[in-house]
C-alpha cells in the first residue's frame, strides 16, 4: 500500500495515515482484532514501512489511551 501511494502521490505531496496503535490493550480489546486478524502497527512498524517505500515521516501521534 505504501508503495503504490508513493507512486501517485503528487511531488510535494502529503499522505496522511490512521491505524490501530499495537499494545496489548489495543488488541485484547478489539473484537475484529480476535475474530479477523485486524491489524494493528507500532510506530516502529510505520517507520519501517514508510522509509522502505520513499515517504520521509514528518510526524508520528499516538492518541487515546485510557
Amino acid at each position: 500500500m505504501f508503495k503504490e501511494v508513493f507512486r501517485v502521490l503528487k511531488p510535494g505531496g502529503r499522505f496522511y495515515l490512521s491505524t490501530p496503535y499495537s499494545n496489548v490493550f489495543s488488541r485484547f480489546l478489539d473484537p475484529a482484532w480476535w475474530f479477523i486478524n485486524h491489524r494493528h502497527y507500532s510506530a516502529n512498524d510505520l517507520f519501517g514501512l514508510a522509509n522502505n517505500n520513499g515517504f520521509s515521516i514528518e510526524r508520528i501521534s499516538i492518541n487515546g489511551g485510557w
